[in-house]
């Protein structure tokens, strides 16, 4: 993708003037590929999309399916899994909130190894992913299209109060669950990649981001066949992040406050996730991660509110 005369104004313009104009919906480009037919006798080797509920799970799952053009599947039911990689099923990336969310599969038989053999771990600050969660709920009591609408600011602080420090351990409970049940990261011969909300969002990095994981996915197995084409990757990025493929854009005021006490706990927690992993040489792609959500966690607490919900 060519950057000169990017708009300093517009960051996707080079995206807007040199990716090819396709509906990820009915069309299949040779570089783009959006749908995938599967031959009967074809093994897709599935794999666990696992992330706490508000972490961007139907996101990054749109974007694997964008650049392999194979499908993204919330699967309910022990049958449907038992089958997930028989000849033929196109299904690549399984979506699975265990254990924040236990209705599939039962805690007391789930393990995941004996299903798929590999998981994309999808993380997204704590202190974004609970207000995430938390509107989806609202959303859902409420009787309103999910991922539309943000819980109004009044809802998060009631729900904060009564609900941050579950969530909170929650958020620790699923990561530490994925990462100590998949211990070899990313390339070949790797069962775990992690998709890092902030990264894949990033207007600039996000990019570079997409083609990491599409290195991953191209590693795993040759049925797999994701584009890896620099250029096709960003442009792929772009049309399912950033323009508008993925309808997970909510209406509403962002701001989000926490208490001095929800922060320390976000510390404690992040710290305490550190000194777990860093003697561990199968974790070293989580510790950079958990730097970069100690440092925003420290931003959170000078946060200033905006004007607008300053009256």
């Amino acid at each position: 993708v060519a950057t000169e005369d990017a708009s300093s104004s517009n960051p996707f313009a080079q995206y807007e003037a040199n990716c090819p104009t396709w509906d990820a919906a009915t069309e299949i480009h040779p570089n783009y590929p959006t749908y995938r037919v599967v031959p009967s006798d074809m093994i897709v080797p599935a794999f666990w999309q696992a992330s706490y509920p508000g972490s961007g799970a139907d996101m990054n799952g749109a974007l694997i399916s964008g650049l392999t053009g194979l499908g993204f599947e919330y699967i309910s039911d022990i049958e449907r899994l038992s089958h997930v990689n028989d000849p033929g099923d196109r299904t690549l990336s399984v979506k699975s909130h265990y254990p924040r969310l236990l209705t599939f599969p039962p805690p007391d038989v789930f393990h995941p190894h004996e299903y798929l053999d590999s998981v994309i771990l999808v993380l997204r600050h704590p202190m974004n992913a609970i207000p995430s969660f938390e509107s989806f709920e609202y959303e859902r009591d409420n009787d309103i299209v999910s991922h539309s609408t943000r819980a109004p600011l009044v809802e998060w602080m009631l729900w904060r109060d009564e609900n941050f420090g579950h969530e909170l351990q929650a958020w620790v409970d699923h990561t530490t669950f994925w990462l100590d049940h998949y211990l070899f990261p990313g390339g070949a011969g790797g069962d775990r990649f992690i998709s890092v909300y902030e990264g894949v969002t990033d207007d600039v990095e996000g990019p570079e981001h997409a083609q990491q994981l599409a290195e991953f996915l191209d590693s795993l197995d040759e049925n797999v066949c994701p584009a890896t084409d620099p250029d096709a990757v960003a442009c792929i990025w772009y049309k399912f992040i950033k323009a508008g493929k993925v309808a997970t854009h909510r209406h509403g005021s962002t701001y989000r406050p926490l208490r001095e006490e929800h922060v320390d706990a976000m510390v404690e927690v992040l710290l305490g996730l550190r000194a777990r992993y860093e003697e561990r040489k199968d974790a070293w792609e989580i510790l950079p991660i958990l730097d970069l959500y100690l440092d925003m966690a420290e931003d959170k607490r000078n946060e200033e509110p905006p004007a607008d919900e300053l009256d």
